[in-house]
C-alpha cells in the first residue's frame, strides 16, 4: 500500500482545483476549459483524477498556490510567480504568445527583487501582495480589465 503524501497547500475555483504536495509537486483536477489550466501540457478537457508534475526548478520551495476560472500561479521561495493555463490571466500574453501556457512559467514582472506576501487569483487574473526594500508594501494584479477588475485606474488588460 502506498503512503499518501501530505498536501501543503490548495486552491480552487468552481472548475478546476490543484494542490501542492509535501514532495512539492503540483496537481490539478477538474474541467480544462483552456489548454494548459492542469499545467502538465495535457489538451485533455476534463481529468478525475489529479496528474501530478514537478517544476523543473534548482532550489523548490512552493509557499503558495492560487486558482482562477481557467488558469493557476504558485509561488517559488517567496519571491518567483509560476503560472500556467489562460496566457493574459496566467501573466504571460504578449503578441508573441499563444493564448494559453501548458506548463508553468515565470511571471516576468517577478524578477526576485520582491517578496510575495500572498497571492490570491479571480476569475480572470490574480493580484499579489508584495513588499520591497526598504520595506514598503503594496498590491500588483494582472489579468483582464475589461470591468477595471484590476484597481489600476483603467480598463486595459495587463500581462
Amino acid at each position: 500500500m502506498t503512503t499518501p503524501i501530505p498536501v501543503l497547500f490548495m486552491s480552487s475555483s468552481d472548475q478546476l482545483v490543484c494542490v501542492v504536495l509535501s514532495n512539492f509537486s503540483i496537481g490539478c483536477a477538474g474541467y480544462q476549459q483552456i489548454n494548459g489550466a492542469f499545467g502538465d501540457g495535457s489538451s485533455s478537457p476534463s481529468r478525475l483524477d489529479f496528474g501530478f508534475f514537478n517544476l523543473s526548478l534548482p532550489k523548490l520551495n512552493l509557499t503558495n498556490i492560487a486558482v482562477g476560472n481557467a488558469h493557476a500561479c504558485v509561488v517559488d521561495s517567496l519571491t518567483t510567480v509560476f503560472c500556467w493555463g489562460e496566457a493574459i490571466a496566467a501573466g504571460n500574453n504578449t503578441e508573441a504568445t499563444p493564448a494559453s501556457i501548458i506548463v508553468p512559467s515565470p511571471v516576468s514582472f517577478f524578477n526576485g527583487s520582491l517578496k510575495i506576501i500572498e497571492l490570491d487569483c479571480g476569475y480572470d487574473g490574480c493580484c499579489a501582495l508584495v513588499s520591497s526594500t526598504p520595506p514598503q508594501s503594496y498590491v500588483t494584479c494582472w489579468g483582464y480589465n475589461d470591468k477595471g477588475q484590476l484597481g489600476g485606474g483603467t480598463q486595459i488588460n495587463s500581462a
